[in-house]
C-alpha cells in the first residue's frame, strides 16, 4: 500500500501472473432497450448505467452481454467471476477476464510511506482501476465485478467518457457492492432476533461490549448481528442510512456503535444528533459515538480497547503476549530483508495520537527472539471468554454505553433527528 494524494491511498489487490485478454471484432453496440417496441415504434436505450445483481436488469444485461462479447471469445460465462471490455468504434473489442486492480481509498488519518493501515483508517473507495488499462473518450466500457458474493455491472457506451470518470464510478460501484453485501448478512440477523442488536466498525469489538455487559451487571440482553468483515466508520454510516431509509421496518432497535476518531465521521454524525448521547436515524435505527474515559482526556483515536486502561490494555497470556500501541514498536529489517517491530519504551510525541497496533501481531519481536505481539482480535477473545487475567479488568469506562442503550430502548423508534 502506498499514500496518494489528498489522503487517498492506492492498494493493490490479487496480482495475478499475467492479464489474460481476448480482441475479438463486434458489431457497434449503443446501449440496451429499457422496454419492448415493434418495428418502427420509438424505444428507450440505456447506454449508461450500473447495476448490482439485485436489480433485475442485470441478468437480463449480463446475458447480452455474454452472448455479444464472451462467446465470441471463446468464454464461458458460467466460468468467469469478473471481466473488463473496452469496445472500439470501429467495432473491435479487448476482453480482460484476469487483471489486476488498484482500488484507491480515502483514509481518515494522514499516513506516511510504510505506516500499518486498519480497515478503520480507510473510508469510501473512491476509484477501481484495472492495472494496465487506458480508455479513451470514444470508446464503450463494460465491466463486471464480484465483491465476496455480490456482483455488479457498469456500462458505458455514450462515447463521450473521462477515463478517471469510469474509475470513480467503478469506485462507488465496489463500495456499494461491499456495503450490500454486510448489510445483507445484518439484515438476516436483526430478522430472526426478538433483541436490540448492536452494530460496531471492527468484527470483534461487539465482544467487549457482551464482556462488559456481564462484567457490569447490566440487566438487558442485545444481539450482535456479527459479520467476518471490519466495517469501518464510512461503511457502517451507510449501513445506518440504508437500514433506516429502504426497509423492512426493524421491530427492534439497531444501534450501530462508532469510535471516536474520524472528525469527518463525527461531523455527519453530529448533525443527526448529540455525540454525547445518541441519533436517531428513523425505523429504529441508532448511532452512539463511544464515550470519552477520563482517563484518554485530549487524545484523538479513541476505539474501543482505548476504554481500558494502558496497564490493562498490557495485560499479558500465559505465554508473555501482549497488545501493543503503534508508538510502542519501532520497525526493523534484519537479514534477508525480514520485517519485524520491536516493543520499545512508549514515544510521549505520539501518546495523544497513539492506536492499538493490530496489522500483523506476529511480526512483534523482542530482543530475545521470541514472538510477543497480541492482535486486537485475539485480545477481545480473551477479554470476552474471561481468560486468566482478561477476565478482571476494569470495565467501568464502557458504563455510559448502556444508559445511552437505555435512553435509546426508551425513545420512540421511528423518530429522526437529523438536522441535516
Amino acid at each position: 500500500m502506498t499514500p496518494a494524494a489528498d489522503g487517498l491511498l492506492d492498494e493493490q489487490h490479487e496480482v495475478p501472473p499475467r492479464t489474460v485478454k481476448k480482441t475479438i471484432k463486434t458489431d457497434l453496440i449503443a446501449g440496451f432497450a429499457t422496454e419492448s417496441a415493434k418495428d418502427g415504434e420509438s424505444v428507450r436505450v440505456a447506454h449508461q448505467f450500473q447495476v448490482t445483481a439485485d436489480s433485475p436488469y442485470f441478468y437480463m444485461f449480463v446475458n447480452q452481454i455474454s452472448d455479444d462479447f464472451l462467446q465470441l471469445a471463446g468464454l464461458s460465462g458460467d466460468s468467469v467471476t469478473k471481466f473488463f471490455i473496452v469496445q472500439r468504434p470501429d467495432g473491435e473489442a479487448d476482453v480482460y477476464t484476469d487483471y489486476p486492480v488498484i482500488a484507491q481509498a480515502r483514509v481518515s488519518r494522514a499516513v506516511t510511506k510504510g505506516d500499518p493501515l486498519y480497515v478503520h483508517d480507510i473510508g469510501d473507495i473512491v476509484s477501481y482501476r484495472p492495472e494496465g488499462i487506458t480508455l479513451e473518450p470514444t470508446d464503450t466500457v463494460i465491466c463486471v465485478m464480484k465483491v465476496g458474493w455480490k456482483y455488479g455491472l457498469f456500462f458505458d457506451a455514450s462515447r463521450k467518457i473521462s477515463q478517471d470518470g469510469v474509475w470513480a464510478q467503478l469506485g462507488a460501484l465496489y463500495q456499494d457492492l461491499h456495503v450490500d453485501r454486510v448489510l445483507a448478512n445484518i439484515r438476516d440477523r436483526i430478522r430472526l432476533s426478538q433483541r436490540p442488536h448492536i452494530i460496531t466498525e471492527g468484527r470483534t469489538d461487539w465482544r467487549h461490549i457482551e464482556a462488559a455487559r456481564r462484567a457490569l451487571g447490566v440487566d438487558m440482553s442485545l444481539g450482535y448481528p456479527t459479520t467476518s468483515d471490519s466495517l469501518g466508520d464510512s461503511a457502517l454510516f451507510q449501513v445506518c442510512e440504508r437500514l433506516s431509509k429502504f426497509g423492512p421496518p426493524n421491530t427492534n432497535k439497531v444501534i450501530a456503535i462508532f469510535d471516536r476518531d474520524n472528525p469527518q465521521v463525527l461531523a455527519k454524525l453530529k448533525a443527526r444528533g448529540d455525540l454525547d448521547a445518541f441519533q436517531a436515524w428513523g425505523n429504529n435505527v441508532y448511532s452512539i459515538v463511544l464515550p470519552m474515559p477520563a482517563h484518554r482526556v485530549d487524545y484523538k483515536n479513541i476505539s474501543v480497547e482505548m476504554l481500558y486502561t494502558d496497564t490493562d490494555i498490557a495485560t499479558r497470556t500465559s505465554d508473555g503476549k501482549r497488545l501493543y500501541f503503534n508508538n510502542e514498536l519501532r520497525k526493523e529489517i534484519v537479514a534477508d530483508a525480514v520485517l519485524r517491530y520491536a516493543p520499545i519504551p512508549p514515544a510521549e510525541s505520539a501518546e495523544l495520537t497513539k492506536k492499538p497496533y493490530d496489522d500483523e501481531a506476529e511480526l512483534i519481536v523482542d530482543d530475545n527472539g521470541c514472538h510477543v505481539g497480541l492482535s486486537k482480535g485475539r485480545f477481545a477473545d480473551l477479554v470476552h471468554a474471561r481468560t486468566d487475567a482478561f477476565g478482571h479488568l476494569d470495565m467501568s469506562a464502557f458504563a455510559p454505553i448502556f444508559q445511552i442503550i437505555r435512553d435509546i430502548l426508551a425513545h420512540d423508534g421511528n423518530a429522526d433527528t437529523s438536522t441535516s
